[in-house]
């Protein structure tokens, strides 16, 4: 039997899912969907280099946030980059793109960026991470040591490199220069000049003696955010990720009635469906990034706040067929409680409940999926008792 914290326990009592991994995993229903967003999508389509943006909706607690912490936990498993959003606990708002910046750069782990830096330098110089490492040197002492030159001489050596490093990536000015920057300091072991450069690629505010001591200028804005974004994106991919899942959860928040930190006024609203028209006639020009979106059945049905009501996007993702009962597991637009529906009839449910009472969680809470599509459970007792009746 496992522990459960307190935070997960009431998380799970209140209808969401907990935070710890094994929970998740434990919890996590495997079904059609989910196995080709992981074997397909993530593995065939998104680290090939193709890109796509995907929309789950359905009734409440029909397991969209647990298949999409599934989904996360399985990404970084395997590789991608990954950050998600619940937009009812978001303190900006969705186009706000200078916090959008923000929240996507906190994610960066920047000793991971030096470590990609030092193995790349050093593979197209001919030499090994085992050679180089247990020197401690900056990397043009030890090529001077190897090489028999002077240190001027490595360092052009180095730079070389870098600039053959740095043309390759697809990066907007002021990226492409902050790269040349920081890659020499890592090489040399410059950490006044690294720090610098974490807080530069975070977007943090910057003195103007740090500006014109690290020579970037160029601070994040609304202005240049988007650019940013996308150059963010290109550092991410050359550190080796095999691409970027970026998950937004309780997309319904932006509609009117339901619960946020931040109000979404009708332009507001808008101004979100337009970003994902963008992205969605952008995708083809992204490389290696899977976008998932989902929320309740408002943001389908509602005409006058969900989707429908802005055609520009309707356009672009309504269902060119009635679903019913039938799941289409390749669709960009997909139902979460036809999904809960074959779980159910294909009897997987029981096996839920099995693994829930294994692990002594039907004991320690009252109620749980309170209104579960075509079940219509009251309450956590009332789930085993109807299961074990099936």
């Amino acid at each position: 039997m496992i522990e459960i914290n307190h935070d997960d326990l009431t998380a799970i009592k209140e209808g969401y899912p907990p935070q710890d991994q094994t929970l998740i995993s434990i919890m996590t229903l495997a079904n059609p969907w989910l196995e080709v967003i992981k074997d397909y999508y993530l593995k065939q389509v998104i680290a090939k280099g193709g890109s796509k943006v995907k929309i789950l909706f359905g009734g409440e607690a029909t397991g969209k946030s647990h298949w999409l912490l599934d989904i996360k936990q399985h990404a970084e498993q395997e590789g991608f980059f990954t950050i998600i959003l619940d937009l009812s606990k978001t303190d900006f708002h969705l186009t706000d793109s200078v916090a959008l910046y923000k929240a996507v750069a906190a994610r960066l782990d920047i000793t991971r960026l030096e470590t990609v830096i030092i193995h790349k330098i050093l593979k197209q110089l001919g030499y090994t991470e085992e050679s180089y490492r247990p020197t401690g040197l900056p990397l043009p002492d030890y090529l001077c040591e190897r090489e028999g030159c002077d240190r001027l001489e490595a360092k052009k050596t180095i730079r070389t490199c870098i600039n053959d490093i740095v043309r390759n990536l697809e990066l907007e000015f002021s990226f492409r220069k902050f790269m040349h920057h920081f890659m020499e300091a890592v090489v040399e072991k410059d950490k006044d000049y690294l720090e610098i450069g974490r807080r530069w690629i975070r977007g943090d505010k910057m003195e103007r003696s740090l500006k014109t001591s690290s020579l970037l200028y160029e601070t994040l804005s609304k202005h240049n955010a988007r650019s940013w974004l996308y150059s963010f994106m290109e550092v991410v991919k050359f550190m080796d990720y095999n691409g970027v899942v970026i998950i937004i959860d309780q997309f319904e928040s932006i509609l009117p009635g339901f619960s946020s930190q931040v109000h979404y006024t009708p332009q507001k609203r808008n101004d979100v469906y337009e970003l994902l028209r963008q992205l969605i006639d952008d995708m083809d020009f992204f490389k290696n990034i899977l976008i998932l979106i989902a929320g309740r059945t408002d943001i389908m049905e509602q005409e006058k706040y969900g989707l429908q009501s802005y055609h520009a996007l309707w356009m672009r993702i309504q269902p060119g067929f009635q679903q019913d009962r039938y799941l289409n597991k390749y669709a960009d637009l997909v139902d979460s409680d036809v999904i809960f529906y074959e779980l159910k009839k294909n009897g997987q449910l029981a096996d839920f409940a099995q693994r829930i009472e294994k692990i002594g969680l039907s004991k320690k809470i009252d109620h749980m999926y309170d209104n579960i599509p075509e079940i219509g459970f009251r309450n956590f007792r009332d789930l085993f008792s109807n299961l074990r009746n099936d």
